[in-house]
């Protein structure tokens, strides 16, 4: 068990086994109803932290089972070039958008639509983009989205989402991220279609469900922080195996390549999938 971890549930024993010593046992009741009482409700935390452990014991193991990514996989992952982004944010996106005045103009008339968090992903703080995306890309990122939770489900584990960085960007932004970032074109990017976006292959984050709670049938008071508390392991896990989940999401977006509905770069400076929309998804 992760020293963290057990240090943790060391500490919510001791506080949930005097929390429900104080709750349950008047100051004036006998010896012999302390002892009657106190055994039966330390038996029901321990079960209930046995549960828990066990829980994050197994969704370690499902992760641990997931293969990180593979050098010809890396390899695949770069193979198509650049252009190929280009000539198809041309293809299917918007024209190269200017300025604000051009991302309102696409926004009022549908050919961009709004990208924010959802089940399947969560956009980070943009600085040098705006979260706009064509309807045919968001279709994508969803699709991408349920892929991964779908394997995830395979290995016996909680639905995760994915994080974007970076969405679609206007020239005068391309050539300020530029200046600071060797990274990025100074020529045109494909960004600038709304049909590209950067997948970061280092953060995950659990998607909370109600079956994923640990109920305290002695102390239901502390179901809310034993939940909370499971959801955190999750979310630690995730981060901590990321490299795991980096190979599975790799092999995802390598089988939708070879569907050519994406096309898909690796890059080598940033942590990212460089990702565009080859073919509308359905």
């Amino acid at each position: 068990m992760p020293r963290a971890l057990a240090f943790v549930l060391t500490a919510l024993i001791a506080a949930a086994i005097g929390f429900g010593t104080a709750r349950f046992v008047e100051p004036d009741a006998t010896a012999s109803t302390e002892e009657a009482a106190g055994p039966s409700l330390e038996a029901s935390v321990l079960q209930t932290i046995e549960a828990l452990t066990d829980s994050v014991r197994a969704k370690q193991a499902g992760l641990e089972r997931i293969r990180m990514p593979q050098s010809d996989e890396e390899a695949a992952l770069r193979r198509l070039p650049y252009r190929l982004h280009l000539e198809r944010g041309r293809a299917l996106g918007v024209p190269p958008v200017r300025g604000e005045s051009d991302l309102r103009s696409h926004l009022g008339a549908g050919r961009l639509v709004p990208l924010a968090d959802n089940e399947f992903y969560t956009v980070k703080v943009l600085e040098h983009s705006s979260p706009f995306i064509t309807p045919q890309t968001a279709d994508l990122l969803a699709e991408i989205g349920q892929r991964f939770q779908a394997e995830l489900r395979k290995s016996g584990l909680p639905p995760l989402r994915y994080t974007i960085s970076s969405v679609t960007r206007t020239a005068t932004s391309q050539a300020a991220l530029a200046q600071i970032n060797a990274n990025a074109t100074t020529g045109r990017s494909s960004h600038e279609f709304g049909t590209t976006v950067d997948i970061v292959y280092t953060k995950y984050q659990y998607v909370p469900r109600a079956e994923d709670r640990l109920p305290s049938a002695a102390l239901p008071d502390l179901d809310a922080p034993l939940t909370d508390l499971l959801h955190m392991q999750y979310n630690a896990l995730a981060q901590g195996y990321w490299e795991h989940l980096a190979g599975l999401m790799g092999r995802v977006l390598l089988e939708m390549q070879e569907e050519r509905k994406v096309v898909v770069l690796l890059e080598s400076r940033q942590p990212v999938f460089h990702i565009t929309l080859w073919n509308p998804v359905g």
